[in-house]
């Protein structure tokens, strides 16, 4: 079959090389014959469209028609009758997802509505594999921001901290000296006692991205600054959207008031998070669980037709690849989320934590620029 439009070139070496149709000849023990097609057309008639099928059919219909691409209603039975086609000559009576295969390559015609039709079809062809587990095809579960919450949940104390509400949320108020200004930062509870670098929020409620804050472990927020505000300060906005220092330097550390240890209300707010925590862990292994076998069955499934007539190896290459990227992505979840599962297993059941010990040494602080907290803005 001839495209519709090649280069000048190229026509030019097809005139030289392309004889005519009456020059091509069939061996006798290849041809099919008269009775022969006739029984083939019948029993092709005869092969069912899958629910799978009908669905890419039409999916790939609407591309069309959102691409602008006219095809006719002959266009469309013949291409059903293709793919039921492929069905009965790999000894099937009912279609399947790999069928329709030709649907996602260069058959429609101009450059532009072969890209369009094939990049929206692998599309199709995920959704509809992915179908009995819907949440494959959202954001992957955040199994390591689960085991961060578990983590903090056991490690953490029991102190209850000066805190106040920015920005949505609880916040520990700090203020430090720069450039001759005394400016507030503010830092999310939930940072406190953990090792992660973080931005803080600034005055004006947005993440300051010239700061870094990190506890190590401990109640004391070690501070590090771009070397640029040294001189020109965080209210200034010449260095904001545009600092080309990789590197922060460290300003200083602060300590934060603790207001009890081992206070009542946060113990009680422990084992409430414990318990809902220990839920999310369930229902989301289970679900996990559910997406790695489902996974495993389908790449299965679709393995049985590497061999198939008609197959697209480059597609189906890519189909399994997907599938098993899922598959190992999956397994990794499954492995945090245990790993959660135990670390959350080590938590007393009274909560009580030994007052003090919150988390490693923290070095002495270096900071003669940076202040204690005083009491949060109003």
């Amino acid at each position: 079959m001839l495209p519709d439009n090649i280069s000048s070139d190229a026509l030019c070496q097809l005139l030289q090389i392309h004889g005519t149709d009456s020059n091509v000849t069939v061996p006798p023990s290849l041809a099919i014959s008269a009775e022969e097609q006739a029984q083939w057309i019948q029993a092709i008639s005869k092969v069912t469209l899958s629910p799978n099928t009908l669905a890419v059919i039409g999916k790939v219909a609407e591309t069309c028609e959102k691409n602008c691409v006219y095809v006719p209603i002959r266009r469309w039975l013949a291409l059903s009758n293709m793919i039921k086609a492929i069905a009965f000559l790999n000894g099937r009576t009912e279609t399947k997802l790999i069928d329709t295969f030709f649907l996602g390559t260069s058959i429609w015609g101009r450059s532009a509505s072969n890209t369009a039709i094939s990049e929206s079809y692998r599309e199709i062809l995920k959704t509809q594999l992915y179908k009995n587990t819907p949440s494959l095809l959202e954001k992957p579960y955040n199994a390591n921001d689960l085991f961060m919450r578990v983590n903090h949940l056991v490690h953490s104390s029991n102190n209850l901290y000066e805190t106040k509400p920015f920005n949505g949320e609880k916040c520990l108020a700090y203020r430090i000296t720069i450039a001759g200004e005394s400016v507030p930062l503010y830092a999310p509870l939930k940072y406190i006692e953990t090792d992660i670098d973080f931005n803080p929020y600034n005055e004006l409620r947005q993440i300051e991205k010239r700061v870094v804050c990190n506890y190590h472990g401990t109640s004391n927020c070690t501070i590090s600054i771009d070397p640029q505000v040294r001189t020109s300060g965080l209210r200034s906005s010449v260095n904001q959207a545009n600092s080309t220092s990789p590197k922060f330097e460290e300003f200083g550390t602060l300590p934060t008031y603790i207001l009890r240890e081992n206070a009542p209300e946060i113990i009680d707010e422990k084992k409430r998070l414990r318990d809902s925590l220990n839920t999310e862990i369930k229902e989301s292994m289970d679900r996990e669980t559910a997406n790695l076998v489902a996974l495993r069955n389908t790449y299965k499934l679709f393995n049985e037709s590497k061999n198939d007539l008609f197959c697209f190896t480059q597609m189906f290459n890519a189909v399994q690849d997907d599938i098993k990227k899922q598959f190992d992505n999956t397994a990794n979840i499954i492995k945090t989320i245990k790993k959660a599962s135990e670390t959350i297993a080590s938590l007393p059941s009274n909560m009580l934590k030994t007052p003090n010990l919150v988390g490693k040494p923290q070095a002495k602080p270096q900071a003669p620029q940076a202040t204690p907290p005083s009491n949060a803005e109003k």
